[in-house]
């Protein structure tokens, strides 16, 4: 009897263990045909499975704040958005020689015009980058001057170095998109000699002369200096100037660009 006790104890052992290889077996097949079958999810069903997934990612504090919670941090996102938007249209700066190139091709080479950051000056805000795009005449005039042809390759301005009072990013767009009358006489006077030279030019180089006024030469003084031996003090008409508060754009103008007289001669 306790043999054959024995006997059947092993058989039920074993029965059990065929069992549960036949049921483990089962189930591995029916995991490698579900992919294959689709295994008849419904959307509803995935997307449930999908929000179960980004429960175990996503900490549980973010599904459980309130619609008012939302609409705060929106807010609070939209008015950073806004708000540095605005400070890169004010303050923000645009150098890449590529960039004209997104609306149409260039003809000028922006490298012989960047900002020449080795002189020792402040880099301005704004677009950089472009100059001889929209301005043609003076940057061809820029190329005869001494300024341009100087031994000292390592010292040639660019445009915003003696020109740094740039346009924003946000006076660019203005005269790209919304095309004042000041802008559009510009673009026409590309093909206008008469305009050019009658009124844009004018205009344009009382602008500059204003600026350099009111920076009391700023540029100038930038790159003409004791410490990098291009300006010399001992001139008596430096002399002058140091005396009287003179400032060098007064005696300094029409080096760069074709001639444009003074306004008023006897203010200067």
């Amino acid at each position: 009897m306790k043999r054959m006790s024995e006997y059947f104890g092993l058989f039920r052992l074993r029965e059990r263990f065929m069992e549960g290889g036949r049921q483990e077996s089962t189930a591995l097949e029916s995991s490698t045909e579900m992919p294959k079958r689709g295994i008849g999810i419904s959307g509803r069903q995935r997307l449930i499975g999908a929000v179960a997934g980004m429960r175990r990612i996503i900490p549980d504090a973010l599904f459980r704040i309130t619609g008012r919670q939302w609409l705060i941090g929106a807010g609070a996102a939209g008015i950073f958005v806004i708000f540095s938007g605005g400070l890169f249209l004010s303050h923000g700066t645009v150098e890449a020689v590529g960039f004209c190139n997104t609306c149409h091709s260039t003809y000028y080479d922006g490298k012989e015009y960047a900002f020449n950051d080795k002189v020792g000056m402040k880099k301005p805000s704004g677009v950089l980058t472009g100059c001889a795009e929209c301005h043609p005449q003076p940057y061809a005039e820029f190329k005869k001057s001494a300024h341009f042809e100087t031994k000292l390759l390592e010292r040639r301005p660019g445009c915003a170095n003696c020109h740094n009072n740039v346009h924003s990013v946000f006076a660019w767009y203005r005269f790209m998109y919304w095309q004042p009358v000041a802008w559009k006489e510009v673009q026409a006077s590309l093909i206008d000699n008469g305009l050019w030279n009658d009124k844009v030019r004018p205009r344009l180089a009382g602008m500059a002369r204003a600026g350099f006024v009111e920076s009391e030469s700023s540029a100038c003084r930038g790159c003409h200096n004791l410490e990098a031996k291009t300006f010399r003090a001992d001139i008596r008409a430096h002399k002058g100037a140091a005396k009287s508060g003179e400032t060098c754009i007064k005696c300094h103008f029409n080096l760069v660009h074709a001639d444009v007289p003074w306004p008023d001669e006897g203010k200067k």
